[in-house]
């Protein structure tokens, strides 16, 4: 479920690739996937998105910060209300640090939205 202003994974993973100048087949070299899957991750035809290995590897190729792609990836999967709802709460005061990069990357992306 898409969640208003936040791109969805497949978004932000094709704008990185565009951005550094690189096409399906190399990022496939890079991350050790199919073109065709990346392909389908990239238009959000995917049934189910990256595991978090792929997703790892997929950070590594593609030069994102540790736990960026699966912010994305449970941002997509979160109702926008939801969303909403952990704006206002973050808007009130800081987060507690997590050990988690992923949920770390998401509360910024949020709060940022």
């Amino acid at each position: 479920m898409k969640t208003g202003k936040i791109a969805s994974l497949g978004d932000t993973i094709r704008r990185q690739r565009r951005h550094l100048g690189w096409t399906l087949d190399h990022v496939a070299g890079r991350s050790g996937m199919s073109k065709p899957y990346l392909s389908l991750v990239e238009n959000g035809q995917v049934k189910h998105p990256p595991i978090a290995g792929k997703l790892r590897a997929l950070e590594v190729a593609l030069r994102f910060r540790r736990g960026e792609l699966q912010a994305f990836r449970l941002l997509d999967n979160t109702p926008s209300e939801v969303v909403g709802v952990l704006r206002q709460l973050l808007n009130r005061r800081r987060p507690a640090r997590s050990g988690n990069a992923a949920l770390a990357v998401m509360l910024e992306m949020v709060k940022n939205g």
